[in-house]
């Protein structure tokens, strides 16, 4: 994937570091002229950028119309905004993913629809390297030692749970749904909440459980076969 990443103090590195390695094509974008520098001499594979990220003009240097994500990593909660809404909103962009320094801001991210505000690298990390499609999980972090996981999974276009209530779902024991995000916002679920394609389903579940959450959510499990 082409993958843009604003910010390149010591989140910006290690995310440009290792995804990089892991074969992605990475341009990262640092404001302070030694810092690139460095970071240049240091990262032979990735297109390292003196400017500021907030500027459009830097942006179109890294090659943001061909962008498949824009990772917002300084240090600014303020500017991570910027970066993202001009990412979203002036060259469509299809994911962005914003580190948030300050959990409080956390609300604000998500208002304005970034797609994954987050604070933790490997989350990061985490969130490109499982980028799902519809019908695909991507587990968010883990809770508990491990013991159970946050997940997402996109309700596809062709399941049999579109137009469903989540009371109506085939839900296995130990999943239980936090959040669904859907067009116009981010909804705590209820048993009377309709499911429709394209929504972000935000669920907690076992390991064990995932691939009958994902069977469900793709409307291949009946109530009764699911009962586990």
């Amino acid at each position: 994937m082409n993958i843009i990443i604003a910010g390149g103090g010591k989140v910006g590195f290690y995310l440009a570091k290792e995804l990089s390695s892991k074969g992605h094509n990475v341009s990262l974008i640092e404001r302070r002229e030694d810092r690139a520098k460095k970071i240049a001499l240091q990262l032979n594979n990735v297109l390292v950028i003196k400017g500021d990220a907030c500027d459009a003009e830097y942006l179109e240097q890294a090659g943001i119309e061909d962008a498949d994500i824009v990772i917002a990593a300084t240090g600014d909660d303020d500017d991570n905004l910027v970066i993202s809404q001009l990412a979203k909103a002036t060259f469509n962009v299809k994911k962005v993913i914003a580190r948030v320094n300050n959990p409080k801001n956390e609300k604000i991210f998500k208002v304005l629809n970034v797609d994954v505000p987050v604070a933790s690298t490997s989350i990061i990390v985490k969130v490109v390297e499982e980028e799902a499609s519809a019908g695909e999980l991507v587990t968010i972090m883990p809770i508990g030692e491990g013991h159970f996981r946050l997940v997402e999974i996109q309700v596809p276009d062709n399941s049999r749970v579109n137009g469903k209530k989540v009371e109506e779902l085939s839900l296995p024991k130990d999943c239980i749904f936090v959040a669904i995000e859907k067009k116009d916002g981010v909804v705590i679920p209820r048993g009377s909440t309709v499911i429709e394609s394209g929504d972000r389903i935000y669920a907690i579940t076992t390991p064990e459980r995932e691939k009958i959450l994902i069977d469900v959510i793709r409307g291949k499990i009946e109530k009764e076969a699911c009962e586990l």
